[in-house]
């Protein structure tokens, strides 16, 4: 599984950084990973499968039942370090 990483600012919030997962899931396939690094957020997506019928959505919290977990990780929201959940068909 390939990964490209995508750098974000810290200072993005959930609807901006969602709004930069559908655009590269489009581009590049499916969110794959979350993390942070240097004060940046860092989303990787898998480059081999095709773009995803829905797009991943970030959430902070609880994961609700019923919903596909892509992956879980710590990063930067509104330049707090956040646990989030990417979930999709959410």
């Amino acid at each position: 599984m390939p990964l490209q990483p995508v750098t974000v600012d810290a200072g993005d919030d959930l609807g901006a950084l969602n709004a930069i997962i559908a655009q590269r899931e489009d581009v590049l396939g499916p969110l794959a990973a979350v993390g942070n690094s240097g004060g940046k957020t860092i989303l990787s997506f898998d480059i081999e499968p095709p773009a995803p019928d829905t797009h991943a959505v970030l959430v902070r919290g609880i994961s609700p039942d019923g919903v596909e977990t892509v992956c879980t990780g710590t990063i930067f929201v509104s330049g707090v370090l956040s646990v989030v959940y990417a979930l999709r068909g959410a």
